[in-house]
């Protein structure tokens, strides 16, 4: 049931000293998923020019898009009682071409800041993140190999609903989500990682 490999890299959350500022940046993209009480945000900063071409990770939703996804759906009923924010983020600070990666939450209900992580971005995004996420949720399963996607009415309260694009407000081909819209009506996708395309678009 636990993850041994996905939790081994995953420490406590600690307050870090401070740091040189971050880039200024006018908008990010990525994505975003919330369930119950859980928020999961993934993204880069669009004005920023990432030498190694990190934010591939996040512009292809063959990579950290399907992987959060899967992690999330697999421990659905585990995230939707987390009450918490999480936000990662690939940047740059100020002066310092090299991509950095941040990752903190807020408490919702009380306001709490926590940084999780405030450094260089390792060669393992996907498995820095999924440790995080796995380790906020006490426990996790492994994920089944395909997602199973929704497609919503916009009158239907979808539990899990994915948001891929500009944030806050991406614009989407079909309205998906990862849980079962609480009408019980909505098509059931079976989605491998391949065909994630299918269904959202790549970002500039």
């Amino acid at each position: 049931m636990a993850v041994g490999k996905l939790l081994r890299a995953f420490g406590a959350a600690a307050v870090l000293v401070a740091l040189p500022s971050r880039a200024d940046a006018s908008s990010s993209s990525g994505f975003q998923i919330r369930v119950g009480k859980f928020t999961v945000r993934v993204t880069y900063v669009d004005v920023l020019d990432y030498a190694d071409r990190a934010e591939r990770q996040i512009q292809d939703p063959r990579r950290l898009l399907f992987t959060v996804a899967s992690i999330v759906q697999a421990n659905a009923a585990a995230f939707a009682h987390v009450d918490l924010e999480v936000w990662a983020e690939l940047g740059q600070r100020k002066g310092d071409p090299a991509t950095q990666l941040w990752i903190w939450y807020d408490v919702a209900h009380t306001g709490e800041h926590v940084d999780v992580r405030d450094g260089p971005a390792p060669k393992d995004v996907e498995k820095e993140l999924v440790s995080v996420l796995c380790g906020l949720a006490k426990t996790c399963v492994q994920p089944k190999p395909v997602l199973e996607l929704y497609q919503c009415r916009r009158r239907d309260a979808c539990p899990g609903v994915i948001e891929f694009g500009a944030l806050p407000s991406p614009s989407m081909k079909k309205r998906l989500a990862l849980c079962a819209p609480q009408s019980g009506a909505g098509e059931r996708i079976r989605v491998e990682r391949a065909e994630m395309i299918r269904y959202f678009d790549l970002l500039d």
